[in-house]
Parts: structure tokens; sequence; C-alpha cells
């Protein structure tokens, strides 16, 4: 089993950018992706999907260790951190961050390019060679983004490979439909539950395809891309994120605990009795002589009364043999003779 770092794959292929998702009545995988997360993570930012992919930021002093309350930078920390804080944000770029919202030629006639062809270079300093002067704004702007930055990466690491589980759990069991369509266009062709039964579902959540000539490889050449019916998509990845909540915080908050809401109430019950109906078919399957209430109580775990009879009635149109006699309406049922 190869179980491949998540930040060694293209996350940013289709997570960035929005407007490069191909056009189609499916949900796009990625679109999938973004919308169940905020029902399973707390918290939830689609910026952490490109923490995968920032470079890895240093640990940096915040400001007010760099500085003095009147403002005078002390100078055995400029010593210690303003290479590495320069290295992070040189400069040019924080004065070009600031020129956005003033005035871009004023900026543009106080730089001159470097002539090693790296970033370009305050105009005073390339002639006199004097040390770059750091002040209270950019060090703290640097900071804040590098902080900023490696909260994102650590959060990556732990919800995605997450994230890209459920999705996958989701598809084996049928709770969501998955459609693949030819790269460059064609019809849509169902995928198998049986071809998400993979060691590590990071590299096709990642780049939103699958090889359909080996469907259960993450890294054979691509030749469809891959959607999500959206029949039914909402409720089911509902009903399931409450299974599986993740809270990247210390007090332990889930999705659900925060406020985040679903589908309607008529159509999440509905979701979830179809998917207890799954769960009971399975164990069925696999324990045909194992279907007396507790035994399927056991099987589908907490659900409601109401929803457990729903599930087990429509079970037993399936399976004849749970006909057989029995108890009344919400008793055990009696073992057959004999048994």
């Amino acid at each position: 089993m190869i179980i491949r770092d998540p930040s060694s794959l293209d996350w940013a292929q289709w997570y960035s950018d929005r407007t490069r998702w191909p056009i189609d009545r499916d949900i796009f995988l990625a679109d999938a992706v973004l919308h169940i997360a905020p029902m399973i993570v707390f918290p939830w930012d689609n910026d952490i999907m490109m923490g995968l992919v920032a470079p890895p930021a240093p640990l940096l002093p915040g400001p007010d260790h760099a500085f003095s309350p009147d403002g005078t930078p002390i100078s055995e920390v400029h010593e210690a951190w303003g290479p590495a804080l320069l290295a992070y944000m040189p400069l040019a770029e924080y004065e070009a961050m600031r020129a956005v919202s003033g005035n871009p030629a004023s900026w543009a006639v106080r730089y001159e390019p470097d002539p090693t062809g790296g970033a370009p270079r305050p105009r005073a300093i390339a002639i006199s060679g004097d040390a770059v002067a750091i002040s209270y704004d950019h060090w703290n702007l640097a900071a804040w983004n590098a902080a900023e930055t490696t909260t994102f990466r650590e959060a990556a690491g732990i919800a995605i490979p997450h994230l890209a589980r459920q999705i996958a759990l989701m598809a084996l069991e049928g709770s969501i439909g998955i459609t693949a369509r030819p790269i460059g266009g064609g019809e849509h062709v169902d995928v198998s539950p049986d071809d998400w039964m993979i060691d590590d579902p990071s590299p096709r959540i990642a780049s939103c395809t699958i090889n359909l000539e080996q469907p259960r490889s993450t890294s054979a050449p691509a030749t469809h891309l891959l959607f999500v019916r959206k029949d039914g998509f909402e409720a089911a990845a509902w009903v399931h994120a409450q299974r599986v909540p993740l809270s990247l915080i210390e007090e332990g908050v889930t999705p659900k605990e925060a406020g985040v809401t679903g589908p309607r109430p008529s159509t999440a019950w509905k979701a979830l009795e179809d998917q207890t109906v799954r769960e009971m078919r399975s164990h069925l399957l696999a324990n045909p002589h194992a279907y007396t209430r507790p035994e399927l109580r056991a099987v589908v775990g907490n659900v409601s009364d109401t929803v457990f009879e729903k599930a087990r009635n429509r079970v037993r149109e399936e399976f004849s043999f749970m006909k057989e006699g029995g108890a009344p309406q919400g008793r055990d049922r009696r073992p057959p003779a004999g048994k």
C-alpha cells in the first residue's frame, strides 16, 4: 500500500480557481468536496486546500517582540530574524502590496530591477548598499502571513486526507453516485462503487480524474473527469458528515455545534433512511440468519425508532425470509422453529 504525502499532489489545478471547472449538469468532484467540507470540518476555509501547496513559512516572532513600545527596532531581534523575514517577504513585495491601494507610480520610481534577476530593490539601497530597514507594519504583515500559512498547512494536513477518505467511503457505499466524462468531451458513464476500493483516495480527489481502463489505480494516466450526481447528494453528504465530524481546534467544536445547517429535515431523514437500508442489506447478505431487531440495531447504530422501522420494512420486502412468522410490530422477532 502506497500512501502519498498530500502536499506532493497538485491541488492548485482544480481548487484554486472555480472558473476552470468543467461545465456539466452533474457536480464536478472538486465542487462536491468544497461543498461537503464545511459540513464535516470546523472551522473550514477554502484556503485550507491551498495550504498544501503553499511553501513552508518561517516561524517569526511578532512585531511586539521586535520593536520597543515607542517603535524603536530591537537590534538583536532584527539581526537574528530580519534576514528570514526579508527572504519570506522582501521589502519590494511589501511595498508593492501597499501600492495596490496607494499610488503604484510612486512605488515604481523608488525601485529598480535587481541585476541578478531577483525582486526589485529600493534605489537608495541599490546605490548605498545599506541594510534594509524593516518597519513595524512590514514586520507585522510578514509575521501574520507566515503564521496564517503555517496554520493552513497544518490544518490541510489533517483535514484533506479526512475529506478524501469520506468522499471515497460515500462513493463506495453508494450513498452518492459518481459519473465520469471523457476528458475533452463525451457522454457520462457510471463509476462503479467498487472502483473506490483504493489504498489512498487523496490523489483521486486532488486530480478529480480516473482511468476507466484501470479504475482502481490512482497513478494511471487520467482518461475521464469525475462528477457527483446532484440527486440526493446534499442530503447524503449531511447525513454522512454527522457521523464523522472533524474539529481542528482544541475545544473540539463540530460543524453542527457551530451552527452549520444542512438540507430540509425531511430530505435529511430520507437520506438517513436510505443509508440505514444499505447497512441492513449489506449485513443481511453476509449474515442471513442475523435478522432480529437487536442484531439489526447493533448494525445501524444510533437512529430513531421511526427511521429504523421504515428501513427494516423496506429490507423485509427484499429478504422474504424475514417475513416468516415473528413477533408483533415493535417487538423482538422470535427465531424460527428448530433454531
